[in-house]
């Protein structure tokens, strides 16, 4: 279930006496008839919504010019009158799902004779904002089955994928038609990052595939002005058909492009900057339309170029405990903000005292992994654990960790930043819901079931309780505990007086959602991001979903021997080294536990990187060390593993499983 955040009232002001015939004019008991003559009743009681025929409403041109005319009424008061928006809404949506099935099978049979009716436009933007509207209130245990099943939503989801693509590409004469069809699809596609209803790659527009993101930097994702600024950029240059991704099905929409580009002319000519403005709008409005694997590669470029254009900044090793390895990497380099971006020189201190052996790049990846381990386990009490096993913030933590909590928690965000930055993979396993949040996104009903699944199934039957909620003496409070303390809030002003009824349950539903998805936590995620912004602004993070963030930030556990063998180098042996192919054999032996181990040992991550090894630098190498009376070791700052010529499997098993259950203890091992 979702709600729209935009509560300001921007309509058009009306007399009282006026605003009150129109709230009469917009009621199911007025609006239901408006709409009999346009669609047949006998037709409609045939089948249900979502048994309806592929082409169930077969009407003339005459029909449609009246459902057309319909339409554009609706669509002129759905943007003057928003005071009453979703009262009208509310009446068109929730007619046993018949209307909007209705409308997409007019949209569908017409969509390849747009330029010719140009009222298809208005039939569009009225189906959009009901579908957006409905989604508000389904939950996603009912999304497939009403109003549209699976092979509908598909259907609907390539379509508006084309439309939307081609809107952006091409430009378009009606921005709030494009801004409408956008977020109907980007929810389609939240909704799919959860239930999976697509098939891998529906989402895709083929020809980004060979998007050149090495043409444009991450600043330009920040630069709000970019559809302006590609406006004035259209030159006549000669067309570089190279620089210019191809829409699919270019012909079937060849006809809705003419009559919607700014430009009229079958071939529109622009020059690289309008190239590189492009694809920014697409990266910045509709991101899941270029493959996953080319966002993480441009994600990376931008990293790359924001690391040349960093200040010289330089500070001495700083010694860190072990034993406080949170407090003292806090104390050592909270205070550094954007700054850690740059160098960051570690040297760990063992139990004993003592300084460890070992500095570089290895230690640091050392410590920015063994400091998450720290800080996210739930008993630190900065991060709670759900039933899932997932975290997220404590909404307690003032308790917990003090006056000074949040900056812990901005802390946290540039740890987390700067391993991304690096392309260090931390294990943390963020709850779905907030990794929504770091996305900039606000939590309704349905993510609630990452947070508090007996919550959210007690609320789903609550939403379909057939009797009187008023039986139930439910008011509009919540009751949160803290500490094992019950403490009793009001979801709105006076809640402990406002009965919960039949009419404002979905209110009372979507509060409760908020309050614990949003509300209890907001001071905690606000930190959080904030210092995660430091580091990677968060306009490259939203080029991904909460999905693909999750293998961003912590990659994924299981990863391929094979990939892994054939990205290794070698120094002073050779892959057909005997002791090499035994190597080998022994790995593929292992167990997930062993291999992650093995990875730690050798590059103190225990996660491969998010697109193979190819991506591992420095590239991990093995070698050849004389001495066979030892255990092997490693440089881990240089992914090095160095291993002795031992004669059997059965000596390379023990001894590597010898070196890497005690090496993962520390570095001096190492």
């Amino acid at each position: 279930m979702m709600m729209d955040e935009d509560d300001v009232d921007t309509s058009v002001k009306v007399p009282p006496e006026l605003s009150a015939q129109l709230e009469v004019i917009f009621s199911r008991h007025h609006m239901q008839p408006l709409f009999d003559d346009v669609i047949s009743k006998s037709n409609l009681n045939n089948y249900t919504s979502v048994t309806l025929p592929k082409n169930p409403f077969l009407i003339n041109d005459d029909s449609f010019h009246n459902l057309s005319s319909i339409c554009k009424v609706i669509q002129f008061l759905l943007s003057t009158q928003n005071k009453n928006k979703q009262s009208l809404l509310n009446t068109l949506s929730y007619s046993n799902g018949t209307f909007l099935v209705y409308l997409w099978s007019q949209i569908k049979s017409r969509i390849t004779m747009w330029s010719q009716l140009p009222s298809l436009s208005e039939v569009m933007s009225v189906f959009v904002n009901c579908y957006d509207s409905l989604l508000i209130t389904l939950d996603d245990s009912e999304f497939l089955n009403y109003p549209f099943h699976q092979e509908q939503c598909v259907e609907i989801v390539i379509t508006l994928r084309d439309l939307v693509f081609d809107m952006y590409w091409n430009g378009c004469n009606d921005m709030n038609l494009r801004n409408d069809m956008t977020r109907l699809l980007s929810k389609l596609h939240s909704t799919d990052a959860r239930l999976k209803y697509c098939k891998e790659g529906t989402f895709v527009v083929k020809s980004t595939e060979n998007m050149d993101y090495k043409r444009f930097n991450g600043r330009d994702l920040l630069d709000d002005d970019l559809e302006s600024d590609r406006d004035s950029e259209m030159t006549n240059n000669e067309h570089d058909e190279q620089q210019r991704p191809i829409p699919i099905q270019q012909q079937r929409y060849i006809s809705l492009r003419n009559s919607m580009i700014n430009n009229h002319e079958s071939h529109v000519q622009f020059n690289e900057n309008d190239y590189r403005s492009r694809i920014i709008l697409i990266l910045k409005n509709i991101p899941y339309v270029v493959p996953f694997e080319t966002r993480v590669k441009a994600f990376s470029h931008f990293i790359n170029l924001d690391k040349e254009s960093l200040d010289d900044y330089y500070e001495g090793a700083s010694n860190i405990r072990r034993q406080f390895i949170f407090e003292d990497g806090f104390a050592h380099f909270n205070r550094r903000g954007s700054n850690l971006k740059g160098n960051l020189l570690v040297q760990m201190i063992n139990a004993d005292g003592h300084l460890e052996a070992g500095i570089g790049q290895g230690v640091t990846k050392e410590f920015l992994i063994e400091l998450a381990k720290v800080a996210f386990n739930p008993q630190y009490g900065l991060f709670n654990i759900t039933p899932d096993q997932t975290i997220y913030p404590n909404p307690a933590s003032h308790i917990t960790q003090g006056d000074d909590h949040l900056s812990k928690f901005n802390f946290l965000g540039k740890i987390v930043g700067k391993a991304m930055y690096e392309r260090i993979l931390l294990d943390i396993p963020f709850a779905h819901f907030f990794l929504s949040k770091l996305l900039g996104n606000t939590n309704f009903f349905n993510h609630l079931k990452s947070l508090d699944p007996e919550l959210h199934k007690h609320l789903i039957t609550f939403k379909n309780y057939p009797g009187d909620v008023k039986d139930l003496d439910l008011t509009f409070t919540i009751s949160d505990e803290l500490l094992g303390t019950q403490i009793e809030r009001e979801l709105v002003p006076d809640g402990s007086n406002q009965q919960v009824t039949n009419q404002n349950k979905m209110s009372y539903i979507y509060r409760v959602s908020n309050h614990r998805l949003n509300t209890q936590i907001k001071e905690q995620s606000q930190a959080f991001m904030k210092g995660l912004a430091q580091i990677i602004p968060t306009p490259w993070l939203k080029m991904f979903d909460e999905n693909e963030l999750f293998l961003l930030m912590c990659g994924t556990v299981k990863f391929n021997v094979d990939d892994m063998e054939n990205h290794t180098t070698y120094y002073e042996y050779s892959h057909d080294s005997p002791t090499i192919q035994m190597f080998w054999k022994v790995v593929n032996e292992f167990n997930e536990e062993q291999k992650r181990m093995l990875l730690r040992f050798w590059t103190s991550g225990s996660r491969p990187p998010l697109l193979g090894f190819k991506d591992m630098h420095p590239p991990l190498c093995i070698r050849n060390v004389v001495d066979t009376s030892r255990l092997p070791t490693s440089s881990t700052c240089m992914n090095l593993l160095k291993l002795p010529p031992y004669k059997n499997m059965e000596e390379i098993k023990k001894k590597i499983l010898l070196a890497i259950m005690h090496g993962n203890e520390g570095f001096e091992l190492t």
